[in-house]
């Protein structure tokens, strides 16, 4: 961020190395979110997005100047620059113009946009590193995390990765030009959470480091998936850590909801519950409704339920396991950070009769602060932010009585 003129812009700098010197190489404006830059640094285009009235515009760089070629209303849900194409010629745009996250096509040479495309469809792209282009793409399920290289040969690879480590979770972490050279992270009984290097022409996978130093593989607790019925049916699926060593039955509960609300917890190593779990407790992380990762319904059936059925989702896991006679009901903590901390000291006051104790990690405990300090940030009462979390608080302004509830 750049101070201009009494106004933050979103600026590109250039950083000399050598001299430990660096300098704008282009200003943006008061709305500009975002750049891209080719792999020499070259700026190539510019997103605009104004906070109040939700207009999001993309000027693509045409010799010195930057010319308007895209706009698009969105309020709530404005379009973002992913990354280039499968090459340099076009831009790919995601959108949520259609009433769903859909990717679309933008040719950097006269700006028509061509789609919806399904060719990128994944949580995420993976990009060759010097020209930014698409070589495959990342979707994070329940239980692994599933890479799909355009490339066949890519995708041979892969699978003799996946031969190489069994049933471990293995993500890609750094790679060479070419692949032949690559950077894995293994998750399991077997490595713990350990980097391994991969040398294709030498056929081998040395291991490099333990990712926690000293937590060997026999000191990690197992992890499950499941899904449970919340009370109105909608499925939430969870993941499950059990103390390792323990009889699975009549066991404490610690509850982890995650933060966001829209985010997610991933299948691999989670620190966090596997700390707990050493200590002899269950731990269920559930995916409430409101969560990214499992489609757009699952996350839009948030809207409105914060504090609400988002609340009661986490409360639900709990009686399933309680149902299945896996946990104690005298023995259950819930425990957050951010918006898990606000699920937190929800749980013991919104909800009682579920748990014994909460801890709440950086928590939210007074909405109408939150808004107000959000609009106080913004300098406006009308700005994405504000109204991303009055959608899922089901207000309709800082000051709504539905917040006190």
């Amino acid at each position: 961020m750049y101070l201009k003129n009494g106004s933050y812009t979103r600026s590109l700098a250039e950083i000399d190395l050598v001299r430990s010197k660096g300098y704008i190489t282009h200003f943006g404006t008061p709305t500009t979110v975002s750049w891209m830059v080719d792999g020499d640094g070259r700026a190539l285009a510019r997103a605009e997005y104004a906070n109040a009235s939700g207009d999001w515009k993309l000027l693509l760089r045409q010799g010195n100047d930057f010319r308007p070629v895209y706009t698009e209303t969105a309020p709530l849900n404005p379009p973002g620059l992913v990354s280039f194409g499968r090459d340099t010629s076009s831009f790919i745009l995601t959108s949520h113009k259609s009433g769903e996250w859909r990717d679309y096509e933008i040719s950097r040479a006269d700006g028509s946009v061509t789609g919806p495309t399904d060719a990128y469809k994944g949580d995420s792209v993976l990009l060759n590193r010097r020209q930014r282009t698409v070589i495959g793409m990342v979707e994070t399920k329940l239980d692994q995390v599933e890479y799909q290289f355009f490339n066949p040969a890519d995708q041979t690879l892969l699978r003799g990765l996946a031969r190489t480590f069994g049933n471990q979770q293995v993500r890609l972490e750094s790679w060479s030009d070419g692949r032949q050279t690559i950077i894995v992270a293994a998750m399991g009984p077997k490595n713990g959470f350990a980097l391994f290097l991969i040398d294709r022409r030498g056929r081998t996978a040395s291991p490099l480091v333990l990712r926690y130093q000293g937590l060997e593989p026999e000191l990690l607790s197992p992890v499950t998936t499941l899904c449970y019925e919340a009370a109105d049916g909608l499925e939430i699926p969870a993941y499950l850590t059990m103390p390792r060593g323990r009889d699975s039955k009549n066991l404490p509960l610690v509850l982890l909801a995650h933060g966001g609300p829209a985010a997610r917890d991933e299948p691999g190593f989670d620190w966090w519950a596997q700390a707990l779990a050493s200590r002899n407790y269950a731990v269920q992380k559930p995916q409430f409704r409101g969560s990214t990762g499992f489609g757009d319904a699952h996350r839009d059936a948030g809207f409105g339920q914060w504090g609400r059925k988002m609340q009661s989702d986490l409360s639900d896991g709990v009686r399933d396991l309680m149902a299945k006679g896996l946990v104690d009901p005298r023995r259950v903590c819930i425990v957050g950070a951010s918006y898990g901390g606000y699920a937190a000291m929800a749980g013991v006051t919104v909800e009682q009769g579920v748990y014994r104790c909460a801890s709440a990690v950086a928590g939210v405990s007074d909405l109408r602060r939150m808004l107000a300090r959000e609009a106080s940030d913004a300098g406006r009462t009308r700005n994405v932010t504000l109204r991303y979390w009055q959608r899922f608080m089901g207000a309709k302004c800082v000051g709504d009585a539905k917040l006190d509830a």
